[in-house]
């Protein structure tokens, strides 16, 4: 563990998602999240038949890129990035939207740290 978190497949960020989906069933992802820095939110995951079987925190508008809005589910989750001390790389409370086919990172996640986008090579994320 470091306070530093470097990851060579730009421009993408290694991390570990806790969604509560119910008060009993958690669905936990460990997986590669595109960084998105046009997108306000916290995390997006797309939909999988497992996530679809349960009722959301709540729903939210959101607009895309080309200026159309879409209506979309929001679980309350979890983050971790793996590679960082365990106080600095989790953050509980994260409001994880379900849309989309990629998962993405946004501004919401990504102004609690310094992210160095290093020449389109690698990212490094710190405290």
């Amino acid at each position: 563990m470091s306070n530093r978190l470097i990851s060579s497949t730009y421009p993408f960020l290694p991390l570990s998602v806790h969604v509560r989906v119910s008060h009993r069933k958690n669905i936990d992802l460990t997986t590669q999240a595109l960084i998105d820095t046009g997108f306000s939110g916290d995390i997006v995951i797309p939909a999988t038949e497992e996530l679809r079987r349960y009722p959301a925190d709540a729903y939210a508008t959101w607009t895309m890129a080309d200026g159309s809005e879409v209506m979309a589910p929001i679980f309350l989750g979890t983050i971790r990035f793996p590679e960082l001390e365990k106080e600095a790389g989790v953050m509980a409370g994260v409001a994880v939207i379900i849309l989309g086919d990629q998962l993405l990172i946004g501004q919401s996640v990504l102004r609690r740290f310094k992210l160095t986008l290093d020449h389109g090579k690698q990212v490094i994320l710190e405290p």
